[in-house]
């Protein structure tokens, strides 16, 4: 796939570009029974649901994945949050529905998103992010150093921002580290053309009792995630 950054199409990108750039492809409902077939269409009936998002913020405790990254990856140039990230982007990715996407009135399902990662760079900027193509197929040594990568060159060149295309921005993964908020509730905007696209944030990491705690807010369309699905990636991110 062509680097998000440079793939510059003139005019904007159509759902055709999408589908071969992210490898997608058109949902058939018909495979679907019971409750996800149901889902699938009521949840983004405009007729019915105004709003189709889940909103929920847990407190995970992250103890042993904390061992795992300095047992394994203290070595390498690396960061923890970037450890995170990259566990949760896996464990997210691993469940079909959370890659779908509702394109101009139907669903699509995408194998190799990028992910968008907003870093926080204060003062008059605000924001800046990184972009990681092909996330999922990357082993945690080779994302660390596109991430890292990533921060050095915020750093070097803070004036060097170019939002990520609209099309491509609401249809990619999205997972955000607010690493100075230790919230226990949290929400995010809602496109006015919703896509369906699931968004992480983890918050500012604690102490308790004698176990490391971060913060975790997810927001899930109803049509393709809910508690258990949700449940899912948490049992998933804590044990990869």
């Amino acid at each position: 796939m062509s680097n998000t950054k440079s793939f510059e199409v003139e005019g904007g990108y159509s759902l055709e570009d999408l589908l071969e750039m992210f490898e997608g492809s058109r949902v058939d409902l018909s495979r679907f029974a019971d409750y996800p077939k149901f889902a699938l269409e009521y949840f983004h009936d405009k007729s019915e649901i105004a709003d189709p998002n889940l909103h929920m913020t847990l407190q995970l405790d992250i103890t042993s994945v904390r061992e795992k990254y300095d047992r394994d990856f203290a070595g390498i140039n690396s960061t923890f949050t970037s450890f995170l990230v990259h566990k949760l982007l896996l464990a997210a990715s691993g469940i079909e529905f959370l890659r779908y996407r509702f394109i101009e009135g139907s669903w699509y399902c995408f194998d190799n998103l990028p992910l968008f990662f907003p870093v926080a760079v204060g003062g008059d900027k605000r924001f800046m992010e990184i972009i990681i193509d092909s996330p999922a197929r990357l082993s945690f040594p080779d994302f660390a150093e596109q991430y890292c990568r990533g921060l050095e060159r915020i750093r070097k060149s803070p004036s060097d921002y170019r939002p990520v295309p609209n099309e491509i921005w609401k249809n990619i993964w999205f997972i955000g580290n607010l690493s100075y908020m230790r919230f226990t509730s949290f929400g995010v905007h809602l496109n006015k053309r919703d896509t369906g696209r699931p968004i992480f944030y983890f918050g500012q990491r604690y102490q308790q009792d004698g176990r490391l705690y971060v913060p975790l807010y997810s927001r899930l369309d109803h049509a393709t995630g809910d508690p258990f699905i949700l449940n899912e990636v948490i049992e998933s991110f804590l044990s990869l």
